[in-house]
């Protein structure tokens, strides 16, 4: 289940972790590895440009859901 793409395996990480404790670092592994894809080219445009997109935006919502409303209460 790593997918396509080597940082894939981190977002997939984040997608399965079910312990709130976990899910900070989770996310903060996953951006870094896109981010880290993201210093070298990715044709505009491609497969793997929308599929970074869609994984950061995942990834951000996701956060707002489980990890920010975990730490207010």
């Amino acid at each position: 289940m790593d997918g396509t793409y080597p940082w894939q395996a981190a977002f997939h990480a984040v997608i399965l972790e079910t312990d709130p404790a976990a899910m900070p670092l989770r996310i903060f592994d996953a951006l870094s590895a896109i981010e880290e894809r993201r210093l070298r080219p990715v044709d505009p445009g491609s497969d793997e440009e929308r599929a970074l997109e869609n994984a950061k935006q995942s990834i951000l919502t996701l956060k707002a859901e489980r990890v920010d409303s975990f730490e207010a209460q």
